[in-house]
């Protein structure tokens, strides 16, 4: 009889139902690029502050197509993106947000300082392998180190879109890395580097150094005003059976809180419809 009672005991304590008691506070997972990533975190942040019981899980990038993917397989809640929707993956059928666009800035590590403005004709011959030292723009005498993006990268293809000599680069030059998080903290780690990236995804690394671009800073206000052409558009994907929390958390994106802390990464808010 005691054995049938620490049976039954087991039986109770794993049952789903017992599990189901001991869970922790309901998620919500946003995954997708890296571009936006610490934006999203930040709002995720101010959304679970207002939403006790509820946590946003905000992983690593995978990309805005694994973001895509991944929520269309129902993976994650929501997905985010450094892009629009593509036409290929509207056989999803998923409702897609823009919520913000952020400029996308060349960024230098924290010893270049002293610059302040670096010209697309300046950019084609960096990235071309055409100018190799910091001197050649007012710099320091010191070799040129690049972090460039894979073809196909949000920034890269706006820089080619805006930037026809820089799109007809046969082959560019220096380091190619894979995501944004990891392009921001090589420029950090490394003196006399160069990248490109979204502002938002580095406005606060004060290791990281943001140059105007043909004269124009980098800025929600400067998007706005079309004086700077260089921007990426920020959105959100989801299903039509999305859960309450993730559709609240996108409802929270329209609120001022939400709109003043895009503002503070440097992006600029976009009013979109209502859900």
């Amino acid at each position: 009889m005691k054995r049938f009672n620490v049976v039954l005991f087991l039986m109770v304590l794993f049952s789903p139902a017992a599990l189901c008691a001991g869970e922790t506070s309901p998620a919500i997972s946003i995954c997708g690029s890296g571009d936006n990533q610490e934006l999203i975190r930040q709002l995720a942040r101010a959304y679970e502050g207002h939403q006790p019981g509820i946590r946003v899980e905000v992983p690593d990038s995978i990309g805005s197509s694994g973001g895509v993917k991944a929520t269309a397989q129902g993976q994650c809640d929501v997905g985010r993106l450094a892009r629009p929707l593509r036409d290929k993956e509207k056989r999803y059928q998923l409702s897609y947000k823009l919520f913000a666009r952020s400029p996308v800035v060349f960024l230098v590590s924290a010893n270049l300082t002293s610059m302040a403005d670096i010209s697309a004709q300046q950019v084609v011959r960096i990235f071309s392998g055409k100018m190799t030292s910091w001197e050649d723009m007012g710099g320091p005498a010191a070799k040129i180190y690049i972090a460039n993006r894979e073809k196909g990268d949000s920034s890269r293809t706006v820089l080619e879109k805006h930037m026809i000599d820089f799109a007809l680069i046969e082959q560019t030059v220096g380091k190619t890395i894979y995501s944004t998080p990891e392009t921001v903290d090589t420029v950090a780690g490394h003196d006399n580097t160069i990248a490109y990236a979204p502002l938002s995804a580095a406005f606060h690394n004060p290791k990281v150094h943001v140059l105007a671009f043909d004269g124009v800073i980098p800025s929600a206000a400067t998007i706005a005003a079309g004086k700077y052409p260089l921007y990426v558009d920020f959105g959100l994907v989801w299903r039509a059976d999305i859960r309450a929390p993730a559709k609240g958390f996108l409802a929270f994106l329209e609120t001022s809180e939400a709109k003043a802390i895009i503002c503070r990464y440097g992006a600029a808010p976009v009013v979109a419809e209502k859900l």
